[in-house]
């Protein structure tokens, strides 16, 4: 269940949409409002012309600013894209269980996703637990062994081979996130890439075939995270994890934990060089991805 938790959930959401919020932030916040096409579908038809639910998003806060609503089939909903807006919803809880109804064939429909009030939060509550600091500790030493017998497998390959490094790393989240919850059942390659290959087929369900090339703005600057550069941003303007108040993914932890092994383990070992000719670019959807594999070249390190 842990693991459906954090599959369903990582990355989820990058916006806070909930009923009628416009009374909130009261006079310093204006809602701008996105007139539904019609009273079923509300601005579906918008949400499907724009790509994606991501892209649609971008051009509704692009036209009404930081705070704007719009139509959900017959629910009516305010959107933020605003660091301090994102602060006064901190502390909610409950959310409109429509936005994920198309999930119910994926997760079931006594997922958490759909749960709040009381039963809610107190399920939250236990799922936090399984997901604390503490908790990830134990999981430090899986992280490693997993790592260490990814390493090996490049280490043995030539500097000049071409290497599919999304195949490489997507193997490795699953592998290290299944052997933590799971034991060692997905020890063996053929079933975590059996594993994998349902994986993408249900996503491909979920994602909207829609790619963007990757804007200057949006690259990795390692720079930015600098102490004296990240001081001054405000603390809600990096959320990978989810804008929803309380119901921020409670497998964020566990993805920090797994990326600093992965990075610290791979990069020090080896150095990577994309294959000339690839542009990479997004495809928006239920998660954001490359819209295709990404090839390196690996060099030991000295």
């Amino acid at each position: 269940m842990a693991a459906l938790v954090i599959i369903a959930v990582l990355l989820l959401v990058v916006v806070i949409a909930v009923f009628y919020l416009g009374t909130l932030f009261g006079s310093k916040q204006v809602s701008r409002r996105c007139n539904r096409l019609t009273t079923i579908d509300g601005n579906m038809p918008d949400i499907t012309a724009a790509g994606s639910f991501h892209e649609f998003l971008v051009k509704l806060h692009t036209k009404y600013g930081h705070v704007a609503t719009f139509w959900y089939g017959k629910t009516h909903f305010v959107s933020l894209a605003s660091a301090k807006a994102f602060k006064d919803t901190n502390k909610l809880f409950d959310r409109p269980a429509v936005l994920f109804e198309f999930m119910k064939p994926l997760i079931g429909a006594e997922s958490i996703q759909y749960a709040s009030g009381e039963d809610g939060k107190r399920r939250r509550h236990d799922y936090d637990q399984l997901f604390s600091y503490d908790a990830i500790k134990n999981y430090y030493n899986k992280f490693q062994k997993t790592t260490d017998a990814v390493a090996a497998k490049i280490e043995s390959l030539s500097s000049d081979e071409h290497v599919n490094i999304t195949e490489h790393m997507s193997l490795l989240v699953l592998k290290s996130l299944s052997h933590a919850t799971y034991g060692d059942f997905f020890k063996d390659d053929e079933k975590a890439i059996t594993m994998l290959r349902h994986y993408e087929s249900a996503m491909a369900i979920l994602n909207q075939d829609i790619s963007k090339n990757t804007e200057a703005g949006q690259r990795f600057a390692q720079e930015r995270f600098l102490p004296e550069n990240a001081s001054t941003r405000h603390p809600f303007s990096f959320q990978p994890f989810g804008f929803a108040g309380k119901r921020k993914c409670p497998g964020y932890r566990i993805a920090y934990a797994q990326g600093a092994v992965f990075l610290a383990t791979l990069c020090r070992k080896f150095k990577f060089q994309m294959v000339e000719g690839q542009t990479v670019e997004r495809k928006y959807g239920f998660v954001t991805i490359p819209s295709n594999d990404i090839w390196v070249t690996v060099a030991k390190r000295d």
